[in-house]
């Protein structure tokens, strides 16, 4: 698994921002982020995967909210009428 990969499951699994710093020398279930953490980061913003914002002087990262679009499905027997999410 790249850095990338790794950096965003992990701010998928976070789910708020994270402050770049936290993103180095870091142990995660799904391996180590080792000092181009940032870096790594850095181009997930630039590539549009993520989002970056400065703060106080700090850089912070979080993974884009997931969009889902709504469907309406009806069973074929009864007819019922049921709302569901898709990605």
């Amino acid at each position: 698994m790249t850095y990338k990969q790794i950096i965003l499951n992990y701010l998928q699994e976070v789910g708020t921002w994270v402050e770049g710093f936290k993103l180095e020398k870091v142990q995660t279930k799904w391996g180590w982020l080792g000092s181009s953490g940032q870096r790594r980061a850095r181009e997930l913003a630039e590539e549009g995967k993520i989002e970056r914002k400065v703060e106080n002087g700090y850089v912070w990262y979080r993974a884009k909210p997931i969009q889902y679009r709504t469907a309406v499905i009806s069973h074929p027997i009864t007819g019922e009428k049921e709302i569901i999410q898709l990605r």
